[in-house]
């Protein structure tokens, strides 16, 4: 083929070759300790650059059936309409929204954060005629305030709120919510963005309809595909609406026929992010292999190691209530008089450590810490605590310190750990109890049964302390609260230790 000759005219309009430089990027290794992302496990990275294939690749799409199932387990739900919507967190809202909301419907939303006014706006945008309900930043809903707000709003068609809200750091209690929304005509909605592998997230039994999550948080995966499940109740709305909804990529429709979720063979729909479901596979599999209960219990213990070290620095926490406290995100208020964006520009630049600022409503209010999936590490809890103390010096809250720190141990700095000291290897984390997992007879007759009791002989993480009694002991008891708190069931420490979660998990096939 000739060369294209180029007319004066024409070439004065080309755009030149830019001269950004093409060498090949070089990113820090950071520690990523903040709301989201979370570091992956290097498996999920290796998954992640695996071979491309085709989007109908059988390779892919049993990886695809393998998602599919691991959510349900995550979930604690049999629903078969479960998948990964193709997209960051977002587009899971609103596909849940776009699911639910047609053009007119009343939908009640609960506000206390950045989440909820985002739920809002999205329902808005579907046509949805949206009724609040607000409380106040750090706080939580009761079920007599979502009792009040139905009762004076009759006819809406779906509740909408948020399990733990990122931007204050609070766990809404779910238990008994279902069933008064469904007395009242209702579907309820739940974000699970940064709780669902985290924290329990028990959907069939409290009876939610639809909920979604992020890849990116708690399963320390990479951004996209984001969990999404929905019940056969949310399914007829959905059906429902068929002709009204006005996006084919959001329809849930279709995109369960791409995910086989009915157990007919997959349907184009369109072309899917295929590493990423590759690295989501790989995340799940580790939760598979740890133990949904034991990461439960992990999350919660480094939540409370994390608070108590934060006090005796002489910060305070943003949620007064330590049983409404959100283990994965943690909000912390900014003394008087110290710049907030100071001590996250320092840690990153001496430490490679990534905290936040708060979040809509919250900016300038709070710092957020995140302790999600693969960072959930004693070893980065000891980091972060240190790290923070050493700003807090260095922007004048605390006095100077008698002498310069030393250095902090190489083991605590190493941001991808190893197979041998991750925290979803054959051994859970010191001071964290053993997992109790079992399936109930109804689930192992219909599939594998649930990953096997982890030994409470753990291998100990470089530089942790060896496992004792009373901290297994305290982990059964945080785990215990988080449960009581989200099942909104107040008892006894005693009778906490002795039943650390309502329910046995759903088996995973």
């Amino acid at each position: 083929m000739a060369p294209l000759a180029t007319s004066a005219t024409a070439a004065a309009t080309r755009v030149e070759r830019p001269s950004i430089s093409t060498t090949p990027l070089a990113l820090p290794n950071l520690l990523l300790m903040s709301p989201g992302p979370s570091s992956p496990h290097p498996r999920v990275l290796a998954a992640a650059g695996c071979p491309l294939v085709g989007h109908m690749h059988p390779a892919l799409l049993s990886a695809m059936d393998d998602v599919r199932e691991w959510l349900k387990y995550v979930f604690q739900t049999r629903n078969r309409f479960t998948l990964g919507v193709s997209g960051s967190g977002h587009a899971a809202m609103e596909a849940a929204v776009n699911a639910v909301v047609a053009p007119g419907d009343v939908a009640l939303v609960a506000i206390n954060g950045m989440w909820g006014e985002r739920m809002a706006l999205l329902a808005r945008r579907h046509g949805g005629d949206v009724r609040t309900i607000q409380a106040p930043l750090g706080e939580v809903f009761s079920l007599d305030d979502f009792a009040r707000a139905l009762e004076a709003n009759p006819g809406v068609a779906a509740v909408f709120v948020v399990h733990g809200e990122s931007s204050t750091g609070t766990l809404q209690p779910l238990a008994g919510l279902g069933d008064l929304c469904h007395k009242h005509g209702a579907l309820l909605v739940v974000d699970a963005i940064c709780t669902a592998g985290g924290v329990p997230m028990l959907m069939d039994e409290w009876d939610i309809d639809v909920c979604y999550s992020g890849s990116q948080k708690c399963l320390s995966s990479l951004v996209s595909p984001s969990p999404f499940t929905m019940n056969e109740r949310a399914r007829e709305k959905l059906k429902s609406k068929a002709h009204q909804i006005q996006t084919y990529y959001f329809d849930m429709n279709v995109a369960g026929a791409f995910w086989a979720v009915d157990g007919k063979p997959n349907v184009y729909h369109h072309t899917s992010i295929g590493s990423n479901i590759m690295a989501l596979r790989e995340a799940l599999a580790l939760v598979v292999d740890e133990g949904l209960e034991s990461v439960w219990h992990r999350h919660c213990s480094l939540a409370d190691k994390l608070h108590a070290g934060i006090e005796e620095l002489g910060l305070e926490l943003f949620v007064k209530d330590p049983s409404l406290r959100l283990p994965t995100v943690t909000t912390i208020k900014v003394p008087e008089g110290v710049q907030w964006a100071q001590v996250t520009s320092y840690l990153m630049e001496k430490y490679n450590l990534e905290i936040a600022g708060g979040l809509g409503p919250t900016v300038g209010m709070v710092w957020r810490i995140g302790i999600m999936g693969n960072n959930a590490r004693v070893a980065n809890i000891a980091l972060v605590l240190r790290a923070l103390k050493d700003a807090l010096h260095h922007v004048g809250f605390l006095p100077p310190p008698a002498r310069a720190a030393a250095p902090p141990p190489a083991h605590l700095v190493t941001v991808v750990p190893t197979e041998a000291n991750h925290p979803c290897s054959a051994a859970p984390y010191p001071g964290v109890a053993a997992s109790q997992t079992s399936g109930d007879g109804a689930a192992a007759a219909e599939s594998v049964p649930p990953p096997k009791p982890v030994a409470a002989s753990a291998t100990v993480d470089p530089g942790d302390s060896a496992p004792t009694a009373a901290a297994a002991v305290s982990a059964s008891v945080a785990v215990a609260a988080v449960v009581s708190a989200a099942t909104g069931v107040v008892s006894s420490v005693a009778s906490s230790v002795a039943a650390s979660s309502t329910a046995a998990p759903i088996a995973v096939q």
